[in-house]
């Protein structure tokens, strides 16, 4: 014997919300009472370079720090840092993911210094409720023309814990 349910019924009902009254008249061309926005987004970092570093490898270093990053925030999954990275750090890194944050890390700076034609440092700095954070990275040129590792890594992302990870940790 073939067991039958009743269907559900859907109702709409009526919006009890007064109508919305305009408290402002509308103008005519509101490009002219206001500036235009800025090209760059809010959230787009801000870089400084305390030495000369040519344009690709600048760009190189910018994505990997970008790409580390994002793999903090848990916008990124850590396997797509395992050709980047030192082993220890990706595997760090999504450790940091899984013990999950109060807040969510937004990323404000990032600085470049090149210690030698093959390495260079990077300072970013992170805001996570309200408070600043510091991740720093030491990036090797890789054997690919282009091509830079991310060697080690380390990260302040709570109060008194300083996280630590790659080459000689």
């Amino acid at each position: 014997m073939p067991h039958t349910t009743p269907r559900a019924t859907v109702d709409v009902l009526a919006d009890p919300r007064p109508a919305g009254h305009r408290l402002v008249a509308a103008y005519d061309d509101p490009c002219a009472f206001q500036p235009a926005l800025p090209a760059t987004p809010v959230d787009a970092p801000r870089v400084r370079i305390l030495s000369r570093i040519d344009p690709v490898d600048r760009q190189a270093i910018l994505s990997l720090t970008q790409a580390v990053i994002e793999a903090l925030q848990g916008r990124r999954p850590t396997s797509q840092l395992e050709r980047w990275a030192h082993p220890d750090i990706a595997a760090t890194i999504g450790h940091l993911q899984r013990a999950g944050r109060e807040s969510v890390l937004v990323f404000r700076s990032v600085r470049l210094q090149p210690v030698s034609s093959t390495v260079v440092e990077v300072a970013a700095h992170l805001v996570a409720g309200g408070r600043s954070r510091a991740v720093a990275l030491r990036l090797a040129r890789g054997r690919v023309p282009g091509r830079w590792l991310c060697t080690r890594f380390e990260t302040a992302l709570w109060t008194a814990t300083v996280t630590r990870a790659g080459e000689s940790a």
